[in-house]
């Protein structure tokens, strides 16, 4: 296993960019196996592809770090990068169109998983109410559907179950098949797609 600074590591996150911008073309895919990365901070970076095979990851910060297709194959202390709770049920937020939050309640069987950033996804979950957001603050919402931000077909009712087929557990797509939703309230309501 071999050290790296962070003069080192900033230097081939740089590469690596240049790799991603110009699709091979320029720059060199980040190899960070083997690498004893304790404490390095990635966060925010752009690490899709990136290899992190072997790699001891103690303490490493990868929030809001962007890791679709990167190898975390044989990784030693792997980080753990789920915001949502590994079992039971809980209630999330979800913002649809026309500036609603809908209050989910993902139940106890719902696959679920985050990413490095503050948005989650599950499997399914029930409608439990809506609410609208004016400069008086957040009001439920007395309708009874609102459509998603991403697919105006995929309707959320109050009281009803909501589900998608072929849900994606991946943790390193941020964006992936699934029910998105955050946390808490504020999260939901300041995302912009």
């Amino acid at each position: 296993m071999h050290e790296l600074s962070p003069l080192q590591i900033q230097k081939i996150l740089a590469d690596h960019m240049r790799w991603l911008v110009y699709q091979g073309r320029e720059g060199m895919r980040a190899d960070f196996s083997n690498a004893d990365l304790l404490g390095a901070d990635f966060q925010g970076a752009w690490l899709q592809y990136a290899d992190f095979s072997g790699a001891n990851l103690a303490e490493a910060n990868f929030t809001n770090a962007k890791l679709e297709g990167a190898s975390f194959e044989s990784v030693k202390n792997m980080p753990n990068f789920q915001h949502v709770p590994a079992a039971g049920p809980f209630t999330a937020f979800k913002k649809v169109r026309d500036e609603f939050v809908v209050e989910l309640l993902i139940p106890a069987e719902a696959s679920r998983v985050s990413s490095t950033g503050t948005k989650c996804r599950a499997s399914n979950a029930k409608v439990v109410r809506a609410f609208y957001v004016d400069r008086s603050g957040p009001q439920i919402a007395s309708g009874a559907k609102y459509c998603s931000l991403y697919d105006s077909g995929f309707v959320y009712e109050i009281g009803k179950g909501v589900a998608v087929n072929n849900f994606d557990d991946d943790f390193r797509t941020d964006c992936a098949r699934g029910i998105h939703f955050f946390m808490n309230f504020n999260e939901a309501l300041d995302f912009k797609f």
